[in-house]
């Protein structure tokens, strides 16, 4: 109850901020393929398959705590076909596993009596946990969901992670009261920056999860702060994606990130253009730069524009 009325209090709304983030008009289709391919990338359709033909021996055993743990999955896997799932493999499935595997358990040990059977469904449930890893993204490489496998490849000699680029990023520009930052998509980047900052899609802001910019590039993410919000709070650098380049440019195109300054722009056009935003250029280290917007003036940044220790660039779309 405690946790419901700080809810209620932060967010504004019983439901989850991320159901009003993630979610639109119910994209049946997506989270049916997510939760589709999960079930079968795991041969989990063997167990419940079994499970609904034994159903009512299921129904006449079933315990309180039976119950919580199945009524829990179950709401959990609704929530996720509501959704439309996610662009990352089965990330947003892990926290119900515990509850989902003790359920079957019960069923192939308590409920089901044939112990061939038995021992069939857990060697194939065994093999397939094992198997997945190695074999799901050879078999299943398209969008909108992205395999594991195929995001390791950016994992190479070279590559910043956010934790790092937050480390380098406060080690440049120090302690700083009252900058704060806009990023998506990034928790660990302002973890390790340390300094606050506002969610560009809206998981952790109510505002941009209920009246955001609807965007519809991915699964999980298809909202997108205003330029006007970002504003209203105070918000000095917005930081559109973490994809450090590996050489300064005096004008560049915003790598990667051209597509969210441009849906912000398009959403206001008649409060923001292109020539009054300014952009900044910040060193992580002798390798990699930050490109970002420098949206509202902060007396730490301009010192160190002045200084030349963050170059202040052009940029066009």
């Amino acid at each position: 109850m405690g946790w419901l009325i700080w809810k209620w209090n932060f967010y504004g709304a019983l439901l989850p901020n991320t159901f009003y983030a993630k979610g639109k008009a119910f994209l049946l289709a997506d989270g049916l393929q997510y939760l589709g391919l999960f079930g079968l990338s795991y041969l989990l359709v063997i167990p419940a398959i079994a499970i609904m033909v034994r159903l009512r021996q299921v129904l006449a055993g079933m315990t309180p705590w039976l119950a919580f743990g199945w009524a829990l999955t179950s709401s959990w896997l609704l929530y996720l076909f509501a959704i439309g799932g996610d662009f990352m493999e089965f990330r947003l499935l892990v926290p119900i596993l515990p509850a989902l595997y003790l359920g079957i358990g019960h069923f192939l040990y308590v409920t089901l009596s044939d112990q061939w059977w038995r021992h069939a469904i857990w060697g194939l449930l065994l093999l397939a946990n094992v198997a997945h890893g190695p074999t799901f993204g050879n078999w299943y490489s398209s969008w909108p969901m992205m395999p594991i496998i195929a995001t390791r490849s950016t994992e190479k000699a070279g590559f910043m992670s956010y934790a790092a680029q937050g480390q380098a990023i406060r080690q440049r520009i120090g302690q700083a009261a009252h900058l704060r930052m806009a990023i998506g998509g990034a928790g660990a980047f302002p973890y390790y920056a340390r300094y606050p900052f506002t969610d560009l899609f809206g998981l952790t802001d109510p505002i941009t999860a209920q009246t955001g910019i609807q965007v519809d590039w991915a699964p999980g993410h298809i909202k997108l702060a205003t330029l006007s919000h970002l504003n209203a709070e105070g918000v000095n650098l917005i930081i559109l994606r973490c994809d450090p380049i590996s050489k300064p440019y005096p004008s560049t195109i915003l790598d990667g990130s051209q597509i969210i300054l441009q849906a912000m722009l398009d959403h206001e056009p008649n409060k923001w253009n292109l020539a009054q935003l300014r952009f900044l250029q910040i060193p992580l280290n002798h390798q990699f730069y930050l490109s970002c917007i420098y949206l509202q003036a902060h007396p730490r940044l301009d010192t160190l524009i002045q200084t030349g220790e963050i170059q202040e660039i052009t940029q066009r779309l």
